[in-house]
């Protein structure tokens, strides 16, 4: 199911995410446009974001969870995305330091298509994580 998600949000970065557009949310402004995202994982908040600087781009998050869960889910969704959903994609593998949560995989195709899954401490209580899964056309 994760992979069948993922399958869809990269297949929508050809139209710039255009299909994955939902309701339009009201911090959007001149510089950053954002809607809800109409598909996404199970259990990740997902939003499209059209920005002058960035580019488009659809981001995911599980936020404000225990840490020990989110990197457990890291793992996970890690594994699956480099080695059942998008095998053939050149992945890179990054981690700060043993002590920190902060951990990072990178995978890019030929046409383009990055996408990155990060679990970082979360901005809203540093005893907690986010998991964030981030699609982009380079």
């Amino acid at each position: 199911m994760f992979c069948k998600s993922v399958k869809r949000l990269t297949g929508a970065a050809a139209d710039g995410f255009v299909s994955l557009r939902g309701v339009t949310q009201k911090n959007s402004t001149d510089e950053v446009s954002i809607w809800k995202s109409k598909q996404g994982p199970n259990d990740f908040r997902c939003f499209v974001y059209r920005t002058q600087v960035l580019g488009d781009y659809v981001y995911c998050v599980q936020s404000n969870r225990e840490c020990g869960t989110q990197q457990d889910a890291f793992h996970i969704y890690s594994s699956y995305l480099m080695e059942s959903c998008n095998p053939a994609w050149s992945w890179h593998d990054s981690r700060v330091d043993s002590w920190d949560p902060r951990r990072m995989v990178t995978g890019t195709n030929e046409e383009g298509v990055r996408i990155i899954l990060e679990v970082s401490r979360s901005k809203v209580s540093y005893s907690t994580c986010d998991l964030a899964l981030s699609i982009e056309l380079l």
